[in-house]
């Protein structure tokens, strides 16, 4: 983001697990977070902001400008003092405690108000559901069973086998290449 000719780190949202407590609570991909519990997620340096207000009044003094910058900095004085480190915010929202959070998050330049739950949530690999003469097959994630659990969900029975691939959360390439044996046999 790019503040007053600054560039500043931002903790936005990479992708939503589908069925997890931030997808219900409305989370999307691309949120960017800008507050925890009313807290600025606050970038690596917290100070660039006032350091460059005040490089630029040394540049050009102006005493009749001068109440407005200490107004300024008092009000990044307790933005740093209220906020929290983007790294601390990222460590307080991925492990995953029990406990809920009200997240400031903006997207397309709406900013609202999200609680999220937090908890343990278990994640299938991969997802089925039956289209009648098709089969549809959602991959979530590639672990090392990976392929195995591939060829167990496959209905043969069936004309057609669509495979979703879209937003995989990641996995092993182990386990990706293995799968691939399913069909294309005996290929390296």
């Amino acid at each position: 983001m790019d503040v007053n000719g600054i560039k500043e780190e931002q903790l936005f949202v990479g992708s939503v697990i589908p069925g997890s407590n931030a997808m219900k609570a409305g989370l999307v991909d691309g949120d960017v977070i800008l507050k925890v519990d009313g807290k600025s997620v606050l970038p690596y340096n917290p100070l660039a902001r006032a350091e460059k207000a005040l490089n630029d009044y040394r540049i050009k003094p102006d005493v009749t400008r001068q109440k407005e910058l200490q107004k300024y900095l008092e009000t990044e004085n307790e933005r740093i003092d209220r906020g929290i480190p983007i790294l601390e915010a990222e460590k307080l929202l991925e492990r995953g405690t029990e406990g809920s959070y009200t997240l400031t998050v903006r997207n397309n330049n709406t900013e609202k108000d999200i609680k999220v739950s937090c908890g343990k949530y278990t994640l299938k690999p991969l997802e089925t559901r039956d289209l009648g003469d098709k089969e549809y097959i959602r991959i979530n994630y590639i672990t090392d069973s990976f392929a195995s659990e591939l060829e167990n969900a496959i209905d043969y029975r069936k004309k057609a086998l669509v495979l979703d691939l879209r937003d995989v959360f990641g996995g092993n390439s182990a386990g990706a290449f293995e799968s691939l044996g399913i069909f294309v046999p005996d290929k390296t």
